[in-house]
């Protein structure tokens, strides 16, 4: 019995440790993205103030390439996006699995589900920002683009349809669980 006990320890570190470890690989990449949103931004105001120095300087360290301004802000947008879904999974990985739950009224994430629905809305954000720069650089086969995306976020409003419309209530998994 003692050598059973042992092993659940043993799991259940092994799975707090890779939870925290998940949690702090999604945190870290929402700052990198935080922080790469933050250089566009400032490559942007430098572009439109005029310094024109200080932008051949960036686009000479960063290597990037010169674009419109509608499609930095859009860069920025997309890099804002995917902070907030990476943030959204940290912060749902430790409600879940680590029983923390913050002082957010309006997130409240309490089982896998809720987690989806809150990605969900997300990524279809963002894969419009992304179909959205694409419209602006006028890119060819725009509307084969346009139709996968559709039916992309099609797909995904179904499964997120089906999931709370045959999703058990609230009510009664606590009288299941009661009896």
């Amino acid at each position: 019995m003692a050598k059973r006990q042992i092993e659940d320890k043993y799991i259940s570190l092994v799975f707090i440790i890779s939870i925290k470890l998940a949690i702090f690989v999604m945190a870290s990449a929402a700052l990198v993205s935080s922080i790469a949103a933050l250089i566009t931004l400032l490559i942007l105001i430098f572009d439109l103030v005029g310094f024109a120095v200080a932008r051949d300087f960036l686009d000479l360290v960063l290597g990037l390439e010169e674009k419109p301004a509608v499609l930095e802000l859009l860069d920025i947008v997309e890099f804002a996006l995917l902070t907030v879904m990476l943030l959204i999974f940290a912060f749902g990985l430790n409600s879940i699995f680590m029983q923390r739950h913050y002082k957010v009224t309006a997130f409240k994430i309490v089982d896998i589900d809720q987690l989806k629905r809150y990605l969900t809305g997300t990524i279809v954000t963002l894969f419009g920002t992304a179909f959205l720069e694409r419209v602006f650089a006028r890119e060819p086969e725009l509307l084969l683009s346009g139709v996968g995306l559709g039916v992309f976020i099609l797909a995904l409003v179904a499964y997120i349809y089906v999931l709370i419309r045959y999703a058990e209530p609230e009510e009664e998994k606590q009288e299941e669980s009661s009896e």
